[in-house]
Order: C-alpha cells, then structure tokens, then sequence
C-alpha cells in the first residue's frame, strides 16, 4: 500500500473558521456549516485519514455514464491499477465495444496512448486522469481539522494553499477497514469544485457506484464498479 505521513491537528470550529476567513476574507463559510468539534478519539481521526479502501494490485470494470454538453454517453472502461508504484491503465470502449481510448497514468505523468478525436487530450489529462487518481490513488492529507456532521459521521478538512478539501467518512459495518470513505470534495474561490460520491454493497468492501461532479469542467460521470481481486 502506499506510504501516507499524516499529521492530524485538531482544531476547534472557531479556529478553523478563522483560517478560512483569513484565506477567503469576505466570504462565507458554507463548507462548515452543520459541523460540529468531534467526539472521535485521536485514534479513529488517525484511521481514517489512513483509510486504504483498496488491494494494492487489482483490476476493475467501470461501466459509466458520461454527461457533458447536456448529453449522455454510455462506456466501458476496463482497468488495471498497481497502487504500489502508483500506475493505472485505462482502456474505454463505447457501449458496443469500439475503442474511445487508451491512457496510462505513472506517478504523476499521464501517457495518452491512443484516442478518438472527439477526446482531446487535455480533457484525457485535465478530467480523465484526475478522477481515476482521486479514486484509486487519493490525495495526502497534510494536517486535517476533525469535525461530525448532523449524521454523525466523521468530516475532515485539509487546506492546501487556496484549495480547500473535504473528506467524509462513515464507520464500516464489515470487518477490515475501521471507516469507509462516503465523500470527497474539493472547494476553490468560496465554489464547490469538485465531489465524488462514494456507495457501497451490503457485502463489500469496495465502492460499486461512484458519482463524480466536475464543476468547473461541467461533467458528471456516474459509474458502476465490478472489482476482480487477485
């Protein structure tokens, strides 16, 4: 699995609020609203910023829904992901099996190895490979502040120069992992950015739909995940 250094900070709503009105002066602090100090222990804040939802060698079959444009498009995509070195390798397929497209991703270069032109390749590096990486290789969080929402789960917050990131995570109900990731979200300029939405089986430890929201490109992918474990 891959090495994370994570240091957690605990820090009141108050402080944290402060530090948002200091890197956003002016503006509103929705992202905060209807969380509350923690009552997780430092321990359970450590498990899950630690959270490794997945082997680190698999593969795995999105069948996914494409909306952009006000349009739906309908694909295949057939991975392999080696999360010890950081690798991923897409291949998509239109619902009836013709090639979209073929990428692979490596640390944090992105390879285009062949497309269609209606997938540019800035699109391929810009949307495509940085929903594949916020999936199966998630940021480093660098000093988390703690919270519960109104539903108990756990909310932790990482700022990051003028980035702002979300994580919410519930307790797992299967032995293993001690939290399950629900929703990730990034925000930019006091604007919602950026959310995958994370829903799990009743018998599985892995993520099978994934919604993922790109606000700034205005897509939404909606995917259904079968896994194949060695």
């Amino acid at each position: 699995m891959p090495g994370i250094k994570t240091i957690i900070a605990i820090i009141s709503l108050a402080a944290i609020s402060s530090l948002y009105q200091g890197c956003y002066p002016n503006r509103d602090t929705h992202l905060l609203q209807g969380l509350q100090p923690t009552l997780y222990t430092q321990s359970e804040i450590l498990a899950a910023s630690l959270t490794d939802q997945y082997p680190s060698r698999f593969k795995a079959l999105h069948r996914t829904i494409l909306t952009l444009g006000g349009k739906t498009h309908v694909m295949k995509g057939f991975l392999s992901i080696d999360r010890n070195h950081n690798k991923i390798h897409l291949l998509a397929q239109s619902e009836m099996g013709g090639k979209l497209f073929e990428i692979q991703i490596l640390e944090d270069s992105v390879h285009i190895i062949s497309t269609m032109d209606i997938f540019k390749q800035e699109w391929l590096e810009q949307a495509v490979a940085k929903d594949l990486k916020h999936i199966y290789l998630p940021p480093v969080m660098s000093a988390p502040a703690a919270f519960t929402d109104s539903l108990g789960n756990l909310v932790l917050i990482d700022i990051q120069n003028d980035r702002i990131r979300q994580f919410q995570f519930k307790k797992n109900p299967m032995p293993g992992n001690l939290f399950q990731l629900l929703k990730y979200q990034e925000l930019q300029q006091n604007r919602t950015q950026y959310i995958i939405d994370f829903a799990y089986g009743s018998k599985s430890h892995y993520p099978e739909f994934i919604t993922i929201r790109n606000n700034r490109l205005k897509y939404r992918l909606d995917i259904n995940v079968r896994y194949i474990i060695p």
